[in-house]
């Protein structure tokens, strides 16, 4: 697969790679914006909980793969933190 961006001063098109993908970093971030978003919503801490179980596929992909449901755990600790 080529990844492209134009680029307008030279008029011509790269394909460079993007950088290597970073697993750990990208986990972070998207339960940071998740966590964010509870806290914009002013969502309780319970009804995080209640909606984060309502995804049954993510639960069990998580417990397949780290023995608990790390999705939900890193959001609410997430959470728990900006909360303080």
């Amino acid at each position: 697969m080529l990844f492209g961006r134009y680029d307008r001063r030279r008029e011509v098109v790269v394909t460079d790679p993007p950088l290597p993908p970073d697993e750990e970093r990208r986990f972070r971030l998207r339960y940071e914006l998740d966590a964010v978003l509870f806290r914009f919503y002013d969502l309780p801490r319970n009804d995080g909980t209640y909606l984060l179980d309502t995804f049954p596929i993510v639960r069990r992909n998580d417990e397949k793969r780290f023995g608990s449901f790390r999705t939900k755990d890193s959001i609410l600790a997430i959470f728990h933190e900006m909360s303080r």
